[in-house]
């Protein structure tokens, strides 16, 4: 148990024991003032909307006054509302990638809550990020050192946790874009993009394979089902040897299958060698955003991949098909999988009623009763009574006059201002009123059964809103207002209540830019009602009818104003060269990319010599650019040496 002393705050001669009870009265009663004058101020601050400070005023009154109900109420309703004030503007900094108001924003919501989890959550989320910056930093200094492999390796794992980091995804674009061309530039890859002019007529298969081997210095190995004689013809100029091989494939109903850098396997391109040759690979896809049973749809729908496998729990897809295929599949994951935009409509629903009623006049006696009294002081009358009616035996009954002279004057301001946080073409509907029960009667004739069913009606404000958010920032928004009130209730002859309700209802589709207001108005509802008690005759004068008869003018006005305002918190991307369109083969062998065939333009060859030309037209003709070898066999002519920079050779094929 704490004990305090109050010798400190009282001079000496004030110590005396008699007077140190009233002394901490006067201190207690001193405090209680304090805190009510915070109180107060603290109210004035929140009208203003200085809540911050006012929470900051609260918390001296209560320290001024701990017991006191009314502060801490307040003070409680205050801090509420105040952390969740900077919880949002927090949230919204970061959506906004405000890192250091998110921050500043983060630690005001810890200090005045200090067990706020959603805090503490936001600070750990910000020191991820900025270790998730750090990595993004280190992938860009690893692409310039050109160790794409760890830069890629860095990037995915900060995708993993944030899937919309642009810098991330453009850098990882650029890496891919880098291995691929690493890939490309490879020692084979290089060997295939040798420039290569090649013209052959009614040559045999296995020569050609032969011929375009030599050029690109692979081993080409036939499968036995490969119809190694069949003939063939080909024409290529300034192309390459990756393109000349292609087409052999293409024109022959043919595949390959790379064992080694150097080493190709050719065989027939049917379902059975598919199966024996094609190597096949297993890609997983966790989806973030995109509905995983959509997605393995449109996989097969275009990649025309049969093992697809969807994980519907885990939002997850599995599937199994040729590298080519899931590198297709790969891009188009990544198309779909971009979170749904989002918007926050700002709206402020106002219904202005405006009432006037003026009442002014004289209310006269409208009727006069004459009634015969008893003479003898009885309740009845006898004939003898009304044989001698006279002034003194005859009540007369006359309303009171009344003067009038009031008006009533009233304005009535209804404020709704909500926020709604809505999903791109979903549905969010606020109702703010009543549920009114409505009681129906049932009743069976012939059993004499009655029972009783309530339903409730919803009356107030009911507001509809479905957004639609295009690419360039605008929000198309379908919206449906409906303001309903009673008017009367009656009561039928089975006791049944029942309601008048009067309802306005809008329906508009409207397209704004972000954080465009607009404001509808003109839902109107004007009454006017006048009504007059007049004296017949004296009441139509000019000016003096006023002194005989009431005159009453109501008049009710109401106007529904509302206001909505979209603000984006988060739209689609446009996705970019590589992902908006791309090379997807044949329908037969889908392909990730195109062939090159365009060579740099190789010097001409010289004229062939006497001998070559009298050679035979079936022989297949070789010209080849200066990265080519000479192609040592067949060869039936003497081969004729060209300048520097290309040669050619004709040689004649043989069964």
């Amino acid at each position: 148990m704490m004990a305090y002393s109050i010798s400190p705050f009282f001079p000496p001669r004030l110590r005396k024991p008699g007077t140190t009870v009233p002394m901490l009265l006067l201190a207690v009663a001193l405090a209680g003032c304090a805190a009510q004058a915070n109180l107060r101020e603290a109210r004035s601050l929140m009208a203003t909307g200085q809540d911050d400070a006012a929470l900051d005023k609260l918390q001296l009154a209560l320290q001024g006054d701990p017991n006191d109900a009314e502060i801490r109420s307040a003070w409680r309703v205050a801090r509420a509302n105040v952390l969740a004030n900077h919880l949002d503007r927090a949230r919204r900094a970061l959506a906004g990638n405000d890192r250091v108001e998110a921050e500043r924003h983060y630690r005001r919501a810890l200090a005045i809550d200090p067990d706020s989890a959603t805090a503490r959550e936001g600070l750990k989320r910000l020191n991820r990020l900025g270790q998730l910056d750090q990595m993004v930093r280190k992938a860009e200094a690893q692409v310039e050192a050109r160790d794409y492999e760890s830069a890629r390796r860095l990037l995915l794992d900060v995708l993993g946790e944030t899937p919309d980091d642009e810098a991330a995804q453009d850098l990882l674009r650029s890496v891919d874009k880098q291995l691929a061309a690493q890939e490309t530039e490879g020692r084979a890859a290089r060997a295939l993009r040798r420039p290569l002019g090649i013209e052959l007529q009614n040559a045999s298969l296995r020569q050609a394979f032969d011929i375009v081997g030599r050029a690109g210095e692979l081993n080409i190995l036939l499968d036995k089902d490969v119809k190694a004689e069949q003939r063939v013809s080909l024409m290529l100029k300034d192309s390459s040897v990756e393109a000349a091989l292609q087409y052999l494939l293409m024109t022959n109903q043919l595949e390959q299958q790379r064992l080694d850098a150097r080493t190709l396997l050719v065989f027939p391109n049917n379902s059975g060698k598919l199966h024996d040759y094609q190597q096949l690979a297993v890609k997983t896809f966790v989806l973030n955003n995109a509905n995983a049973k959509a997605v393995a749809e449109m996989i097969k729908s275009i990649v025309k991949s049969r093992d697809v496998v969807v994980d519907e729990k885990r939002n997850m897809i599995i599937m199994r098909d040729h590298a080519e295929a899931v590198r297709l599949a790969e891009r188009l994951v990544a198309l779909q999988d971009m979170a749904e935009p989002e918007v926050m409509l700002d709206v402020e629903v106002l219904e202005v009623s405006r009432d006037r009623l003026t009442e002014l006049g004289v209310t006269w006696p409208q009727q006069m009763s004459l009634t015969p009294l008893s003479s003898s002081g009885g309740s009845s009358l006898t004939l003898s009574d009304l044989h001698h009616l006279k002034a003194g035996t005859i009540g007369i009954g006359v309303n009171p006059v009344t003067i009038n002279a009031r008006t009533v004057d009233g304005d009535a301001n209804l404020l709704a201002n909500p926020r709604i946080r809505v999903v791109n073409h979903e549905k969010a509907k606020i109702v703010i009123g009543n549920k009114v029960p409505t009681v129906t009667v049932n009743t069976v004739p012939n059993a004499g059964l009655v029972s009783d069913s309530v339903s409730y009606l919803d009356v107030g404000l009911k507001l509809e809103v479905e957004p639609n958010v295009f690419v360039d920032n605008d929000v198309e928004i379908k919206m449906n207002l409906e303001v309903s009130n009673i008017i009367s209730s009656q009561t039928t002859k089975n006791g049944t209540l029942t309601y008048t309700i009067g309802t306005r209802q809008a329906n508009t589709v409207l397209r704004l830019k972000d954080g465009e207001n607009q404001v509808l108005a003109g839902l109107i509802n004007d009454q006017d009602q006048r009504s007059a008690n007049k004296v017949p005759g004296l009441g139509e004068l000019p000016i003096a009818g006023r002194l005989f008869g009431d005159a009453q003018h109501d008049r009710s006005k109401t106007e529904i104003v509302l206001s909505i305002t979209p603000h984006l918190i988060r739209n689609l991307r446009r996705p970019g060269g590589e992902l908006a369109e791309f090379n997807s083969g044949t329908e037969a062998s889908p392909r990730g990319r195109a062939v090159a065939v365009i060579a740099p333009p190789q010097p001409p060859a010289p004229a062939a010599s006497a001998a070559s030309a009298a050679a035979s037209d079936s022989a297949p003709t070789v010209i080849s650019g200066p990265a080519s070898p000479p192609v040592p066999a067949p060869v039936v002519a003497p081969v004729a040496t060209a300048a520097p920079g290309a040669q050619s050779s004709r040689a004649e094929g043989e069964e």
